[in-house]
């Protein structure tokens, strides 16, 4: 309701309904879910690297040098999807409001025998929503597979040169098995976080 009411009459009730019905899902879900994630995220990845630390402050270094890369692409990321998430959010206004209107004038679309052009026109809407959608994705793949592979990048660093460390003999075997299970721990936490959820 703190819309104008300009904007409703331009893009019209469908587009307001649409994203109240988004927007009311994504809360309810970074509110149940996301919130609860996020933290435990946090938490794990700070524990991790704590514990990482104790044993090894030189190779938990090497570790977070993955770090800035990872945070540097969850930005743009969170960005790109942000403003697709919009377009999508007004694309499926017009959809919505374009089946409001043929619904509502649904006597004057049989009478004139228009129902194969309106079904074009709609088919039209609904693909613009589906190329979005498919768009998010596709760059949702990209992202956390850029993800995956930063990690494996920083678990071979910490493979080959804390296998230089266990040969000089500053580490221990059992201190790399506890480092690698260290690793995963927070690459799952790294994974669980980068969920990013967007709200017009």
């Amino acid at each position: 309701m703190a819309l104008p009411p300009s904007h409703i009459e331009q893009s019209g009730v469908g587009d307001a309904l649409s994203r109240l019905g988004q927007d009311t899902s994504i809360i309810g879900q970074s509110l149940s879910e996301n919130l609860g994630e996020g933290l435990k995220a946090v938490l794990g990845a700070a524990v991790g690297v704590g514990m990482m630390y104790l044993i090894s402050p030189t190779l938990t270094l090497i570790m977070l040098v993955i770090f800035p890369p990872i945070s540097a692409s969850s930005y743009f990321y969170g960005r790109f999807i942000r403003k697709l998430s919009l377009k999508t959010q007004e694309a499926m206004g017009d959809m919505s409001k374009l089946a409001e209107e043929r619904l509502s004038a649904h006597r004057t679309v049989t009478a004139s025998n228009t129902q194969p052009s309106e079904e074009k026109l709609y088919a039209g809407k609904v693909n613009d929503v589906y190329s979005l959608q498919k768009k998010e994705t596709v760059a949702n793949g990209l992202f956390q597979g850029f993800n995956e592979v930063a990690g494996d990048v920083g678990m071979i660093g910490l493979l080959i040169y804390g296998g230089f460390m266990v040969k000089s003999g500053d580490v221990s075997v059992g201190d790399m098995t506890s480092l690698l299970i260290y690793v995963n721990w927070i690459e799952w936490s790294l994974n669980s976080e980068s969920a990013p959820v967007g709200v017009s």
